[in-house]
């Protein structure tokens, strides 16, 4: 078994209190059994502020928030105290891990920084170089895909190839995307995705003002400085999200979904200032709304799988 993940993983890292958007402060943070029996064992004052700041949903144990729902353990200086009483190590699995995502597959694990976080955004939207994915770790061990593993996984080989392909304009890869994965995204205005969006939940009230800027008529202006930053964007849509295909059809609509991502956030910024700032912000926030809501993924991808027939 192998753990693959893309050439610029190895170079994150936190940036604790220099964060504007906290991963401590909007989450339900659920307790792991190891870390929770390190929790439990605890001794002196801190143990006892551990023990008195967790809750239990049946057998799962979480972190009781605190005003505005903030983690009981982020200080005021935006630093955990876990971290600072007890070390990295007492963290628990969700809070050593994120922003960190995982696509298990038959013969290796491969790993992502997920967009929700500003500092993997910039790490990754920042990337000049073509993204290639490298081998980790490797044990010698090996399994046979699935047929179907097998072909996703040359597909996907083969959307890569056009997205780094610098020579083709970006409308020409993302066009040459849709044809080689055989898949549809409905030609409906940016006003009628605006109203598909605004249904689904809502997990930050900034964002709700953030989408209806695709209601705006004027022409977005594009900007070239940020062609790369796209290219990186694309990537990553389709690293995360096309290995979870269960078929030709969910593969043709986790594709429609990548683009859709990619068009959504790029109308966003050409709409509201078009910068890289900008556009890493708002990859942060779609990654957030979107990625990390099932719910809303699944509508999307509900939605674009019907497309597909």
């Amino acid at each position: 078994m192998k753990t693959v993940v893309p050439d610029h993983y190895n170079s994150f890292f936190c940036i604790a209190d220099k964060c504007k958007h906290s991963c401590c402060i909007g989450w339900e943070i659920d307790i792991d059994a190891d870390t929770l029996h390190i929790y439990n064992n605890t001794r002196e004052q801190f143990g006892i502020r551990l023990r008195n700041n967790i809750g239990y949903d049946g057998e799962t144990a979480f972190f009781k928030l605190a005003e505005n729902d903030r983690c009981p353990f982020l200080n005021e200086r935006g630093l955990c105290d876990i971290i600072t009483e007890l070390g990295e190590d007492a963290l628990c699995n969700i809070c050593a891990d994120h922003p960190r995502f995982r696509n298990f597959l038959s013969d290796r694990t491969e790993i992502g920084l997920g967009l929700c976080c500003e500092a993997a955004a910039k790490l990754i939207l920042s990337h000049c170089e073509p993204t290639t994915l490298i081998t980790l770790e490797d044990d010698g061990e090996s399994e046979d895909c699935d047929p179907f593993e097998k072909e996703m996984l040359s597909k996907r080989d083969e959307l890569f190839a056009i997205i780094k392909n610098r020579n083709l304009s970006l409308d020409e890869r993302v066009s040459n995307i849709l044809d080689t994965a055989n898949a549809t995204l409905p030609e409906i205005s940016f006003d009628k995705w605006a109203d598909v969006y605004t249904k689904l939940e809502l997990l930050c009230p900034e964002w709700s003002d953030i989408i209806t800027l695709l209601y705006k008529e004027e022409e977005p202006k594009s900007n070239t400085e940020l062609d790369t930053a796209y290219e990186q964007l694309l990537f990553y849509f389709i690293y995360r999200h096309v290995t979870s295909a269960e078929d030709k059809q969910d593969l043709a609509a986790r594709v429609a979904f990548s683009v859709l991502g990619y068009k959504i956030i790029r109308s966003l910024c050409e709409r509201s200032g078009n910068s890289f700032d900008i556009l890493c912000e708002l990859a942060r926030m779609y990654s957030s709304e979107i990625e990390y809501s099932e719910d809303n993924t699944a509508k999307l991808i509900k939605l674009l799988k019907e497309a597909q027939k």
